[in-house]
């Protein structure tokens, strides 16, 4: 039978196939889903040519009459063209693409693929499916564009999805219709099938308006079309949760993944009652020191909260000038004292690489990192710029970075996400970096990271510091794995999608 194929390169844990592929099954539309690889860590420069030729037959096999082709991010351009590009050769089909990259940069992707599906894709990946699989080529369906005879249709977008609830739960528990190739194999079933973190969604769209992030992009792409930011109702959440712990007993605990935990007081209040009646699992969740207050921290522990990914970012100034964030230091400071009082451990984000950070910024952000309690964990981005943002559009304009720095044009993102010394940055800068890692080590005094950051020759002749900074860190990293594979929460299968083929360089903060 004529199916439909979704293909996500090198995502494995991809929500996003996984909300298409369940609503695409739920409308009777018969759906693989096919998974490249691991993580963003393995990700080749070129595909591998045997993994094409097993993924086409495998595909030819099942009667794909259309493909789906994840390009979540631009660095998957060369990658997803190549694939699109034999597809259509060998099978004869017609592909779409979808994915962030694809709603903030369409012009970059329509000329590889025959349609592309932009912003919230459900409704309109269902009737792109629908009309082909009954042989039609249709060409004016909201959300989509069309490449057709050399011409490009660009339909109007539909109206966001007011009600969460309506959607379909995101499949990761079923098998038979899911193929991951790697190593040389064809595995059946979810990749993720012995995972121990389930990973859910509540939220569609962000209450602030960070100028780096890509939901700067997505509001302005839908402005007009409803209210941007929308959330489940708990009862929704809850079920959600009960089904996935029926269908995978493995489970150890639940990640957040939205862009900012809910900050409504009624739905925390009747979320933490229920969650911790019902599920009962330990939980991290993304969040901002300016929306955490003692109330939500308390409630939050009472519930199962053990670890928050606190979106720092940079100092109060900066912050509020060029982000358009407002988080105080001393908010900083006092959500970290909140959160230690329970024992919920923070993973401070922060972000470096800005190409108008001045010293004095990255002095302040120091200061303030040495003064936040410790045991905290570290997350330090390198800022990517992201088309379309608010942030991007303003350093193209003033002259401060070029076109080719923008994400989609380079593969930054793979290599440099989360920040580490593999990067070409000036000496002064990776000493920044080996200060910022050596800020929240134990086992490094305070007082040494302080008279450190005042030694002129450290932003000179970094290397001793550097390589300082990188054995305790993977001290910390082994710490923390040892301390996640006993309690069960990571098996070694998930450690090596994580870990990739890093070498001591290249692992990230912790």
């Amino acid at each position: 039978m004529a199916r439909v194929g979704l293909i996500s390169l090198y995502v494995v844990e991809s929500s996003g196939i996984r909300y298409l592929s369940a609503a695409l099954r739920k409308a009777g539309i018969e759906t693989d889903e096919y998974y490249l690889g691991y993580h963003l860590h393995h990700v080749p420069r070129r595909h591998d040519v045997e993994e094409l030729d097993r993924l086409v037959e495998l595909m030819r096999s099942r009667e794909v009459a259309l493909v789906g082709i994840s390009a979540r991010i631009g660095a998957f351009l060369p990658l997803a063209a190549e694939l699109s590009a034999l597809l259509r050769e060998r099978l004869g089909v017609p592909v779409v693409w979808g994915g962030a990259h694809v709603s903030m940069a369409p012009e970059e992707c329509i000329d590889h693929a025959d349609y592309l599906v932009l912003g919230e894709g459900e409704a309109a990946l269902i009737d792109l499916a629908s009309s082909v699989l009954a042989g039609d080529r249709p060409d004016d369906i909201p959300n989509t564009w069309v490449h057709s005879d050399g011409k490009i249709r660009k339909n109007p977008l539909r109206d966001l999805v007011e009600d969460l609830d309506i959607l379909t739960f995101p499949d990761f528990h079923s098998h038979e219709h899911k193929f991951w190739l790697r190593d040389g194999l064809v595995v059946r079933g979810d990749p993720l099938r012995q995972d121990r973190t389930y990973r859910i969604v509540v939220t569609r769209g962000c209450v602030n308006n960070c100028s780096f992030c890509g939901v700067s992009a997505f509001r302005r792409l839908y402005q007009g079309h409803g209210r941007f930011y929308r959330v489940r109702s708990v009862e929704n959440t809850i079920r959600e949760l009960e089904h996935a712990r029926s269908v995978r007993p493995c489970l150890r605990r639940v990640r957040f993944d939205d862009e900012l935990f809910v900050p409504q007081r009624e739905w925390l209040e009747e979320f933490c009652r229920e969650y911790s009646r019902r599920i009962g699992l330990p939980f991290d969740i993304l969040s901002s020191p300016s929306i955490l207050n003692e109330w939500t921290i308390d409630r939050l522990a009472e519930a199962g909260l053990d670890m928050v990914y606190l979106g720092v970012q940079s100092t109060s100034a900066a912050n509020r000038q060029r982000y358009h964030r407002t988080v105080p230091d001393d908010d900083v400071q006092r959500c970290v004292n909140r959160l230690h009082l329970h024992g919920i451990r923070p993973m401070a984000q922060i972000l470096i690489d800005d190409p108008d950070n001045t010293p004095e910024e990255k002095r302040e952000l120091l200061h303030l990192l040495l003064t936040l309690p410790r045991p905290y964990d570290l997350f330090i981005y390198s800022l990517c710029h992201w088309p379309g943002t608010a942030l991007t559009e303003q350093l193209l304009a003033e002259g401060t970075i070029s076109p080719d720095k923008v994400e989609g044009r380079n593969d930054k993102v793979l290599r440099q996400f989360n920040a580490d010394f593999t990067h070409e940055r000036s000496d002064e800068d990776k000493a920044w970096l080996a200060l910022y890692m050596l800020a929240n080590k134990r086992a490094v005094p305070r007082s040494m990271v302080r008279w450190l950051a005042n030694q002129r020759w450290v932003f000179e002749r970094p290397a001793s510091v550097v390589a300082t900074a990188q054995a305790v860190n993977m001290g910390k990293l082994a710490l923390r794995g040892s301390q996640a594979l006993v309690s069960g929460e990571i098996s070694l299968q998930t450690a090596r999608q994580w870990l990739g083929n890093k070498k001591p360089g290249a692992l990230p903060a912790v």
